[in-house]
């Protein structure tokens, strides 16, 4: 019988030194101004920590650990947002129908999205039915076209 060996334990041994946190200590925040500028010009976390070579991990233990980084963050999300709203629009304008039709379901949502409630239903309750308007105005016409006239 072949003799088995335990698996290596991944465990420090007493008086090892800690393995180095990838991007220096965990309180080195040098890269967080050049992860900010690349996460708002591509709204892409992974790409902003290959860029930094940095951890994920380490990214978003920095942004639970520092709460201005935190703020940052969130502005530079919304900064690739807007930018990307922005290029959406100009190629709408330019005649992309697509475009045109989600842009104006996110801006215009009680007249363009597929599943708009009104805001004074109640709530609890499922939106009924689309009327038809287009069969009772042929009714209301039809009706009216056989009243006598005055």
């Amino acid at each position: 019988m072949p003799k088995t060996t335990k698996p290596q334990s991944h465990k420090r041994k007493p008086g090892e030194p800690k393995k180095p946190h990838r991007g220096g200590p965990p309180s080195d925040t040098s890269w967080h101004v050049a992860f900010l500028r690349v996460l708002a010009a591509t709204a892409n976390v992974g790409q902003a920590c290959k860029t930094c070579h940095i951890n994920r991990w380490t990214a978003y233990d920095h942004r639970g650990k520092f709460p201005e980084f935190a703020a940052k963050w969130t502005q530079a999300e919304a900064d690739a947002c807007d930018d990307l709203e922005a290029h959406a629009r100009k190629m709408a304008l330019s005649g992309n129908p697509i475009l045109t039709i989600f842009l104006l379901k996110a801006h215009r949502p009680e007249k363009f999205r597929d599943n708009y409630t009104p805001i004074s239903a109640p709530a609890g309750d499922e939106p009924g039915p689309v009327k038809d308007y287009d069969s009772e105005l042929a009714k209301h016409w039809k009706a009216n076209a056989s009243a006598p006239k005055k």
